[in-house]
């Protein structure tokens, strides 16, 4: 069995997630469940696919991090793949995306989601724990756009999950280590861009989020994404990544171009 049927055989059953190990049976998460399927795979397929998928220009970043994010349309499904250095040899998990175009109504999302994205500036946070769904709803908000107004549209991703279709928006989207060095250099560039609506595919680094927080300020919409459980948590969690004396000035920054804060699980 080699990489893409293992990718068709997981999409088959409906499955999230999928997790490579040399070693071990492979593993496949189906609504929130993981369990493994069939027999424990040879480190030497994991490591040709590695191989194929990084490809041999890109290699030594493999080599020098011991981990590669990229995303990959496999067997007509679009996967967003972490390659990783394991104690047993070269692993990955591999993330299963909808293969559909996600808009708000096909992902039952509440309809006042629209309202959101109705504003010319400020900032929407879609938070939540890993594998909540915040790629998807992100997704759908931007289409939602893309479908009705004549925005200008730049996407910073890491990698690039959902490829759009710019219908009636002008649309741009760029790979953070493909396109761009990093999110604030892409940020930095953004500004230059005459964008009317900014997406950031996550806010890690102090420096990420200063820059958000400005670019909202200045008559965008910024779309951002972060790790957290809770609304409360989320604003916490962007607080405490500066010192302690600029935290004041950033709550007033927050206060003034925030327009939601969008908290989601999966039961």
């Amino acid at each position: 069995m080699n990489f893409e049927s293992l990718i068709a055989a997981a999409t088959e059953q409906g499955a999230s997630d999928l997790h490579l190990e040399p070693s071990l049976p492979a593993a496949v998460r189906i609504r929130g469940t993981l369990r493994t399927v069939g027999q424990p795979l040879p480190g030497k397929l994991l490591l040709e696919a590695a191989h194929q998928i990084i490809g041999k220009d890109h290699w030594p970043q493999f080599l020098a991090r011991r981990s590669y994010d990229l995303s990959r349309t496999i067997h007509g499904v679009r996967c967003r793949i972490n390659i990783m250095q394991t104690a047993r040899g070269v692993g990955m998990a591999v993330r299963l995306l909808t293969p559909f175009q996600a808009t708000i109504e096909k992902l039952n999302l509440h309809p006042d989601l629209k309202k959101l994205i109705a504003h010319t500036n400020g900032l929407i946070l879609v938070c939540g724990p890993t594998g909540c769904g915040k790629s998807s709803t992100m997704a759908a908000l931007l289409q939602e756009i893309n479908l009705s107004e004549t925005r200008h549209v730049v996407t910073i991703e890491s990698p690039i999950e959902y490829v759009f279709k710019p219908r009636r928006a002008y649309i741009r989207q760029r790979e953070v280590g493909r396109d761009t060095p990093s999110f604030d250099q892409a940020l930095i560039d953004a500004m230059r861009e005459d964008p009317d609506v900014l997406m950031v595919g996550e806010m890690r680094e102090p420096e990420t989020m200063r820059l958000t927080l400005n670019a909202s300020e200045t008559g965008h919409l910024v779309l951002a994404t972060i790790h957290s459980s809770t609304v409360t948590e989320a604003l916490q969690r962007i607080v405490a990544a500066f010192p302690s004396e600029s935290q004041n000035g950033v709550c007033a920054q927050l206060a003034d171009c925030l327009v939601a804060v969008i908290c989601q699980r999966l039961h």
